[in-house]
Order: structure tokens, then C-alpha cells, then sequence
């Protein structure tokens, strides 16, 4: 899993892209963030001492067909394709 934090250092770019690194392959998926950011909500969250969000929890399953997937949590788990934005290494 990885932790997704918001950077607002972005927001003033036209084209944001968000590269979550597999170790294990030497792949990348490389995520249009408002494609990643429109999920946020159906992701688990850690938030600080303030109740903030601290960050989303960005969970990443490689199925045995090599089939990429995002796992959404809320309001059920869900996994939906990602596959179209692995770049192979």
C-alpha cells in the first residue's frame, strides 16, 4: 500500500500525474491525479492528533494475469482496473 498526501506545490500545473513505484517489477503506474483524486473518498484514511487527514491509504494489487487493480474501501471493497496506466520497466 502507499500513502497518497496532497501537494498543493501541483496546483498551479496543467497536467498532474501521480507514479506510485512496484519493487518488485521495476514498473510504474503512473495515475492522472484527478483520475486518483476522485476516489478519495472511497479510500482509508490516518489523520493526525486533529482528526485531520493525514493521508489516504492507496492499496495496489498485481493479479496473477500481470491485471493491475486500485482497491477502493468505502462504502464497500471494490477493486477497479488500473492497468492502462502501468508503464513496464
Amino acid at each position: 500500500w502507499f500513502g497518497y498526501h496532497k501537494n498543493h506545490l501541483w496546483d498551479n500545473c496543467e497536467h498532474k500525474f501521480y507514479m506510485f513505484g512496484c519493487e518488485q517489477t521495476n514498473n510504474l503506474i503512473v495515475m492522472p491525479l484527478e483520475f486518483l483524486e476522485s476516489f478519495l473518498d472511497n479510500f482509508n484514511i490516518s489523520t493526525d492528533e486533529d482528526g485531520e487527514i493525514n493521508h489516504w491509504h492507496i492499496v495496489i494489487f498485481k493479479d496473477k494475469d500481470d491485471r493491475y487493480t486500485l482497491m477502493l474501501s468505502k462504502p464497500e471493497i471494490r477493486e477497479i482496473d488500473i492497468t492502462k496506466y502501468l508503464l513496464q520497466g
